[in-house]
């Protein structure tokens, strides 16, 4: 599914494209109901005919929505719209640590964060399995410091219980 800026996915207005990916496109979407700007994940329309392929986005949204932690990315809600399985979580403004660099404290930092979620995550037996500076987004404060590192794409994550999916995204 290929949306422009203004068309309507599952009650969402589309503002932009942020990425595509293995599994789907990430668009920023407004939330109209409750004014606010989100990022919406959409399966591709390949993705959509196959069931693991739908099972293992639809683990994405299971497996973030059941963390709550400052560090991974916070997933809001789940459906299917003509067909195609989203999610919206968290939109998050700030670089991808595969687009930015660091200053080596700063480095400590977004490593010390990181390493606090998935501690977390690996507290309830979720293990993430995709870890790389593009799965990672900074925020900064007004001072240029940085407010916080989390981990996005869940994608291929160990849940408990469950089967091993080990298609990488990439």
């Amino acid at each position: 599914m290929s949306a422009t800026p203004g068309s309507q996915i599952a009650g969402y207005r589309v503002v932009e494209l942020l990425g595509s990916g293995g599994m789907g496109d990430v668009y920023v979407v407004e939330n109209e109901q409750l004014q606010r700007r989100e990022a919406m994940k959409v399966i591709s329309v390949g993705g959509a005919s196959n069931p693991d392929f739908q099972q293992r986005f639809s683990n994405e949204a299971r497996t973030a929505a059941s963390l709550d932690h400052p560090s991974i990315i916070t997933v809001h809600s789940y459906g299917v719209a003509d067909g195609l399985p989203w999610f919206t979580m968290s939109y998050v403004r700030g670089p991808d640590l595969a687009s930015t660099s660091l200053s080596p404290a700063d480095a400590v930092l977004v490593l010390g964060q990181v390493a606090d979620g998935l501690d977390y995550a690996h507290a309830r037996t979720v293990i993430h399995r995709d870890i790389k500076p593009a799965n990672i987004v900074i925020t900064r404060n007004d001072d240029g410091s940085i407010a916080r590192a989390i981990m996005l794409d869940f994608g291929i994550a160990k849940l408990p219980g469950s089967f091993a999916v080990t298609q990488p995204t990439e």
